[in-house]
């Protein structure tokens, strides 16, 4: 199976036994949303630049934490909720 017809929750599990190199596919996948999801709270876009690639490198960090039963978009776009809502504090 190709990496791009893998569901996100396949890939982690892919990304944690097998290849990091494949959390590429996933900064691809939500780079762009999760850009314009911050980049509407905050109105600035290199701050919400800034913070979406602060929360990829907090969510590889924590990936073995994340429960594949679970949904890897929700999981993704809380972290980066709350990276922005940092920005504000």
């Amino acid at each position: 199976m190709s990496v791009g017809k893998l569901t996100d929750e396949m890939l982690v599990e892919k990304i944690r036994s097998e290849d990091q190199e494949l959390y590429a596919e996933l900064v691809t996948r939500y780079q762009e949303p999760l850009f314009r999801y911050s980049r509407h709270m905050i109105r600035d876009e290199e701050k919400a630049a800034d913070i979406v690639q602060e929360s990829f490198i907090k969510a590889f960090v924590n990936l073995h934490g994340f429960d594949t039963k679970k949904k890897f978009s929700s999981w993704i776009y809380r972290i980066v909720h709350n990276q922005t809502m940092n920005y504000f504090r």
